[in-house]
């Protein structure tokens, strides 16, 4: 049985809005590290540093509540360094977490920081391939909700010009008479009314918005010779 890696796990920091909660981030990180040194033995940038840049923003931080002038652009200063520092630590804590897949997303939290959500990849609207016959293309389309009918349409010189293909009760049709080896586009949408067995015509390119709201879901293939 073959093994597979598991994703990577993307370290990430979930940036506050205010100043006050960032504040109180980093305070959390830093005791986090601190007490994870076994796992994080060479921080960048060293705790001390670290420490020392914290302190700077928190004293910073309660300067404006002296509503002094000039304090809150002190304190953004202040603050700014201290991104800085976490950002340079976030990458440190990528590179202990690529070390040890399996326990990527343990560390990234023992570090009091998050991982990144993998994106979903959902299935496309439009699916098209070359057909089993010579010349013709397999398409289907992925279709939520109840539709009557669906309109198909194709064009061979690069969505220039679209030929219409008789509309079809099942989000499903085969185009045929096509030129084997040649690139074709085709376009779907649902529509709220019966099928016309309309015969192959010339379209105008029109708006990918119909009247009834469906937009046109687009694919794009080259034939097999």
């Amino acid at each position: 049985m073959k093994l597979t890696n598991p994703p990577r796990v993307h370290v990430v920091i979930n940036r506050p809005p205010t100043a006050v909660a960032f504040l109180s981030l980093a305070k959390a990180i830093l005791e986090a590290i601190t007490m994870a040194k076994a796992t994080f033995p060479t921080p960048n940038p060293t705790l001390a540093q670290l420490s020392i840049d914290i302190n700077a923003f928190d004293a910073a931080q309660t300067a404006t509540h002296t509503r002094t002038k000039g304090a809150v652009q002190k304190r953004n200063v202040a603050m700014a360094v201290v991104v800085v520092d976490l950002d340079h630590l976030r990458a440190y804590a990528q590179q202990v977490a690529d070390a040890d897949p399996p326990n990527a997303q343990t560390i990234a939290h023992s570090a009091s920081m998050d991982v990144r959500k993998a994106a979903v990849k959902s299935p496309s609207d439009l699916n098209a391939k070359s057909g089993k016959v010579r010349g013709t293309l397999a398409v289907s389309a992925r279709v939520a909700g109840v539709r009557s009918s669906h309109e198909w349409e194709y064009s061979s010189d690069g969505g220039k010009t679209w030929m219409a293909w008789p509309s079809t009760l099942q989000a499903k049709t085969i185009i045929t008479g096509l030129v084997p080896t040649t690139t074709v586009s085709v376009r779907h949408r649902a529509a709220a009314r019966p099928p016309v067995d309309d015969p192959r015509r010339p379209t105008r390119r029109r708006s990918s918005r119909c009247q009834n709201g469906a937009r046109f879901a687009y694919a794009h293939v080259r034939l097999r010779a």
